[in-house]
């Protein structure tokens, strides 16, 4: 229960950030395993800047995305072509992309009543109640973005659907061991497309159990050392995937660059405004993350309270699931994978 005092400062006032270092809850960054893959530096390694939508000045930009659908190796025939009979003109296929995804804090309030009670100085307090407001936006924008990359999965090599299971974990009863299988599958699947650099993998449970088991152990029953697989992917923790899947031990797979993050910010260039100790329309860039976020910030100079909120446009953009022809054994694949962990167990 809240303790209400009548001026803070003369007490013997101690601050929970300071009993509790870095794992005082309201400064405790909650993870974001998918937001953080897709930002790493090995999936944006490749990202062209004309898939940026945010251009700095405020404005809303689509994003236009062209691609040539490789020759499948059907249509490759055997024998001398007359090139003076007429050909075929490879088709260029378009997409308009927009930016749907938004996530906001709600409206936050500062009194100077309550400032004043306060030891801290009331830009230090303010700093850290806007820092606790970053953790839940950012899981928020993290919980769309599974949503998103759930509706635009591929399927794999040959037809089949996204979510086949892959065996991660083997119990016989006594212990746990980390079963290679579903890593061998996962890395098969990938080479199949010819994917160049580590896939990123996202997923908790069974798949986060057998990357530490990997890391850890040794030999197999069949005198395997899976501790050699470990590093073949990057991995990112993520409880939300199967929180907001509503299903347990889902895995995402994706190859470097085929899922990708846009951002947009309404207050730049021209949008930006300023008037000290009346309002302020602006972006501030979260530290943790690097992403730009805007600030709406209001006084109200007859009840003495500054009400702000920090909001964000974005959306995920994955591959098409119409890069390659009908006639294509690769038809409805888009280098973004979704997988199910499995845990075998022998009596």
């Amino acid at each position: 229960m809240a303790i209400e005092l009548e001026d803070f400062c003369q007490t013997v006032q101690q601050d929970l950030f300071d009993l509790a270092g870095s794992n005082y809850p309201a400064m405790k960054r909650e993870p974001t395993g998918l937001l953080d893959a897709v930002r790493s530096e090995s999936n944006r390694s490749g990202f062209s800047q004309n898939y940026i939508t945010d251009g700095g000045d405020g404005k809303l930009k689509q994003v236009l995305i062209e691609w040539i659908k490789p020759i499948p190796v059907s249509t490759t025939v055997t024998t001398m072509q007359d090139i003076c009979e007429a050909g075929t003109e490879e088709p260029v296929f378009r997409d308009v992309k927009t930016l749907t995804g938004f996530a906001s804090t709600r409206v936050i309030e500062f009194s100077d009543a309550e400032l004043r009670k306060l030891c801290d100085a009331p830009s230090e307090h303010r700093a850290k109640v806007i820092s606790a407001h970053m953790s839940g936006l950012f899981r928020k924008v993290n919980q769309i973005c599974i949503a998103k990359y759930n509706t635009g999965v591929g399927g794999f090599i040959g037809g089949v659907a996204a979510g086949k299971n892959v065996e991660f974990l083997h119990y016989d009863g006594i212990s746990e061991a980390a079963k290679p299988d579903g890593e061998i599958v996962m890395m098969e699947d990938m080479q199949n497309l010819g994917v160049t650099g580590k896939p990123l993998v996202v997923g908790s449970g069974i798949i986060s159990r057998y990357s530490k088991l990997a890391q850890i152990g040794c030999c197999n029953d069949y005198g395997q050392d899976v501790s050699d697989l470990s590093g073949a992917y990057d991995f990112y923790r993520d409880r939300d995937v199967d929180i907001v899947l509503g299903t347990s031990e889902n895995v995402f797979a994706f190859a470097p660059g085929a899922v990708q993050l846009a951002t947009y910010n309404m207050f730049r260039g021209d949008f930006r405004k300023v008037v000290p100790n009346v309002y302020v329309h602006d972006t501030i860039t979260d530290p943790v993350q690097g992403i730009t976020v805007d600030v709406k910030m209001k006084y109200d100079d007859c009840a003495h309270v500054w009400r702000m909120a920090y909001f964000l446009h974005f959306d995920l953009f994955l591959l098409t699931n119409d890069m390659f022809y009908d006639a294509d054994e690769r038809d409805g694949v888009n280098y973004a994978f979704k997988y199910k962990a499995v845990r075998t167990v022998t009596p």
